[in-house]
């Protein structure tokens, strides 16, 4: 079997992939990235936020997103009747994105695929169809990958650290036995429609949610007659129902009030209705040594709040310039990783617990009411920081309304309806 010696394996060309990919080979490592399928390809996740911007420009990437993608100003989220704004322009000073306050609505083949090109002119080897099938390890220590190729053939990359960004599959974690399902336990069902937006939101490139119970809807705009539309309930529901993805979806599409006067009714359906069955995960560690998880290899909340691509590029930036640092100074990988993980877990539960809060705001009439009733400019302001993307710098506001929800969904059980 024929043996190469790199300095880094990255597994997945996903966004943070390509992202570890491109730093590390431009300080100069020698960098192979495997991805098991072939760009572009059909993938969750649209919706992006404005913190991702700065490692965009760092990336240098910016400028082609731009010209390719639907700007995205912010996002509206219907409680019943009631919608709560959390519009980018509106954050305080001091945000990671109050020079910039906007994000994207892209399609994720394209999206993903400018990331990849970008490693590859960045000097990183990738190579596409080509599946990790073992790991190598000398003890504990992890220190390569057996890579099979589309023609079947097998072989061996020799490396200082393995960077698994391989995302829902989850490599090292389901080598070693590190996963574990979220308590959240729901799944996405969601298709590309061609239609003409008729609400104004859509039309400028907002993100428009609204709530179902124990659940909720979105409609987010990729092209001017293009709209990605899904909903995210409990996995039981979906089971329950025995119908077919599109069935299930389209159902939700007709009785949920802010979808039907959101588009023109001759929609017609691009491609097919995709399901993404119990997307909730995470890990009981997320580095060891030699490797490290990056991104939805870690750990996956839920798409509501659109987290998953800027933890995932966060995480990259973070684990690279972690190795670069251990290869200029010699400090240990495992110590310097500590670090990296005592940060990520902290992102996770705060993000978990903004989107827990959410949904016992679907399933209590009293909550459903009293979130908009009470979002005052100020409060806004900070909601905007959070959503924008900037989660542990207002810690006590997402503990105060997952702590308030929690307490007036044990009082006040008065279920929300359907």
């Amino acid at each position: 079997m024929p043996n190469h010696k790199v300095d880094a394996v990255v597994i997945g060309g996903g966004p943070a992939g390509s992202t570890v990919a491109t730093l590390l080979a431009r300080n100069g490592l020698k960098v192979s990235l495997f991805e098991r399928r072939s760009f572009p390809r059909f993938h969750i996740g649209e919706s992006l936020l404005p913190a991702s911007l700065p490692i965009f420009e760092e990336l240098g990437v910016h400028e082609e997103i731009k010209k390719r993608f639907i700007k995205k100003p912010g996002g509206k989220w219907y409680y019943g009747k009631e919608p709560v704004f959390s519009d980018f322009a509106a954050g305080p000073d001091g945000t990671s994105f109050d020079k910039t306050p906007h994000a994207y609505m892209v399609k994720r083949a394209d999206f993903d695929e400018v990331l990849l090109n970008n490693a590859v002119r960045s000097g990183a080897q990738v190579l596409q169809d080509h599946t990790v099938v073992e790991l190598l390890q000398t003890g504990d220590r992890v220190n390569g990958v057996v890579v099979r190729d589309s023609q079947g053939a097998n072989q061996e990359y020799s490396c200082d650290m393995v960077f698994d960004c391989s995302g829902y599959s989850a490599v090292i974690p389901t080598k070693f036995k590190l996963r574990r399902e979220n308590r959240l336990k729901r799944m996405a069902v969601f298709g590309h429609y061609r239609t003409t937006p008729l609400n104004e939101d859509v039309k400028n490139g907002w993100f428009v949610g609204q709530m179902v119970y124990n659940g909720w809807i979105w409609l987010i705009p990729l092209e001017r007659d293009l709209i990605s539309i899904g909903v995210v309930i409990p996995v039981d529901d979906y089971r329950k129902a025995q119908q077919s993805p599109q069935e299930f979806l389209e159902r939700y599409m007709a009785t949920t009030p802010i979808v039907p006067p959101s588009i023109s009714p001759n929609r017609q359906l691009e491609g097919k209705v995709h399901i993404y069955g119990n997307l909730g995960h995470t890990t009981s560690r997320a580095y060891g040594n030699g490797w490290v998880l990056v991104g939805d290899a870690a750990f996956f909340i839920d798409p509501c709040y659109s987290s998953g691509v800027h933890l995932a590029l966060s995480m990259a930036k973070e684990a690279a310039n972690l190795f670069l640092e251990s290869r200029r100074t010699g400090k240990s990988q495992v110590d310097l990783f500590a670090g990296y993980e005592k940060t990520l877990r902290k992102d996770e539960k705060l993000v978990l617990r903004f989107v827990d809060a959410f949904y016992m705001a679907s399933r209590n009439r009293v909550l459903k009411w009293l979130i908009p009733a009470t979002t005052t400019e100020s409060i806004n302001r900070s909601f905007v920081t959070v959503t924008g993307g900037d989660f542990a710098t207002r810690p006590w506001m997402i503990n105060g309304v997952y702590a308030m929800s929690r307490v007036v969904s044990f009082l006040l059980p008065i279920r929300a309806r359907a």
